[in-house]
Order: C-alpha cells, then sequence, then structure tokens
C-alpha cells in the first residue's frame, strides 16, 4: 500500500489525539427583537442547549442587541418598533438586563426564560419578568427585578437602547432581518445559518484554543472523520495524476 494512503488511514485512526491550535473564543453578536417568533425559535432551539452546556462559555462569547427592525426618527430619536410598541418596551427590558446581572449565564437565561414564556404570558413583560426571576435557572432578587424594571421604565433604559440603535445601524452590510448573527465580527449567511441551527456544533468544531468540553465530541469526531475521508478520496482520485 501506497505510504501516503498508510499515513492518511493513521491519521483517521488517530483523530482523537489530535490538539488544536491555541485561539481566542467564538464571537457571537446576536441582533435579535423581544416579540420577534424567528429570534424566539433560535434562542430555544440553538442557543439555550449550548448555554446549558457546562464552561461553554469559556469558549464562546455571547452579546445580544435587542433592537432589530426597530426605527428611529432622526429629528426627535423616537422608536418605532416592528411589532409594536410593547415590543420596545420587552428590548427595554432586555437591554437593562445586561446592565444589572454582572453574571453573563444568569442574563443569557434570564433572555430565553422571557423569550419562552411572553407569549404565554400574552406579551406582559413586567409578569414574565417577576416570573423569570424567580426561575430556577435565573434566579434573580428582588432587587435586580427592581432594577431592571426601573431601568425600563425611564430615561435610562431609552439611553441604553440608543446605543444599541447606533450599533444595529453601523452595522456592515445592514441588517436585512433578523435574528442577524454575526460571528468574530463578519456576517456570513452561511455561517449564521449555522449558527442558528446548532451554536454548540458550531462552536466546537470552529473554536481552536485549549479548552475541550466533553459534549463537542460528537461534533469534532465526525467534523475530523469526514475531512480526513475527504482528504483520502482525493488522493485516491487524483493521486497518481501527481
Amino acid at each position: 500500500m501506497n505510504t501516503k494512503i498508510i499515513i492518511l488511514l493513521v491519521a483517521l485512526c488517530a483523530f482523537a489525539s489530535a490538539q488544536a491550535a491555541p485561539g481566542q473564543r467564538i464571537k457571537y453578536e446576536m441582533y435579535i427583537e423581544s416579540l420577534c417568533p424567528d429570534c424566539m425559535n433560535f434562542i430555544q432551539k440553538s442557543v439555550v442547549p449550548a448555554i446549558n452546556v457546562q464552561n461553554f462559555l469559556e469558549i464562546a462569547d455571547l452579546t445580544f442587541y435587542p433592537y432589530g427592525n426597530a426605527k428611529r426618527d432622526p429629528q426627535t430619536g423616537a422608536v418605532t418598533c416592528q411589532h409594536g410598541e410593547n415590543e420596545c418596551y420587552g428590548n427595554k427590558i432586555e437591554a437593562c438586563g445586561a446592565k444589572y446581572l454582572t453574571q453573563n449565564l444568569q442574563y443569557f437565561k434570564l433572555i430565553a426564560c422571557i423569550e419562552k414564556n411572553i407569549k404565554t404570558y400574552s406579551g406582559n413583560f413586567d409578569k414574565v419578568l417577576t416570573v423569570c426571576g424567580q426561575d430556577k435557572s435565573v434566579k434573580l432578587t428582588q432587587d435586580q427585578v427592581n432594577s431592571i424594571s426601573q431601568c425600563a421604565n425611564n430615561s435610562e433604559g431609552d439611553q441604553l437602547i440608543a446605543v444599541i440603535a447606533d450599533k444595529t445601524d453601523s452595522l456592515v452590510p445592514a441588517h436585512k432581518y433578523v435574528p442577524w448573527v454575526v460571528v468574530n465580527g463578519v456576517h456570513d449567511t452561511d455561517v449564521e445559518n449555522a449558527v442558528i441551527d446548532n451554536m454548540l456544533k458550531y462552536t466546537c468544531q470552529n473554536y481552536t484554543g485549549p479548552i475541550r468540553l466533553p459534549e463537542c465530541a460528537r461534533y469534532t469526531q465526525n467534523q475530523e472523520i469526514e475531512e480526513k475521508l475527504t482528504e483520502l478520496l482525493k488522493y485516491l482520485r487524483f493521486g497518481n495524476k501527481n
């Protein structure tokens, strides 16, 4: 058997021992709206399974920007949201949560809880904030709930939304829909679709740092097998022509 083929087969069998070069966390910037159905689906089906993995935030850096397709009056700065005034209030609740919750995982789980339950509570963000604050996965203190609520009901919330609006409006390319997912500073539709489909899988397959999460094994092993098989098949097909 050709030496190169043997080497490829050995590498294929030994893929589990391969070590990736050190790298940075995968950076996700997620532009959403508090009453957007597609955003709700993305968060529940892709983000939640990822953040529920222990130490996931050691390999991924997540930021939510709750503004989406809202528009600002260039003269007054007044914001009009795609799904109405209540969505604007929900966006402020979520923006204020980011300010007053110092633990990222707690904040992400609050967002997930709000987006999961807001329809159940007929769009009542005050009620769902209280309910989610008591959820065992979130565990907000009453002071935290009060701070978020007060922020959303005064100029502080408006100021936070103005900052998020500036960030959203400065996107290049400009966003065309929500959720709009930017990965490592770049918007790519294929990458975005992969993240929306399975954030954990995409992160596991593209993170190049030293941290190894057990939940990543099934994704990285399959990826490495496919890569080695592809390389082997290419050689078997074209190798004799070199």
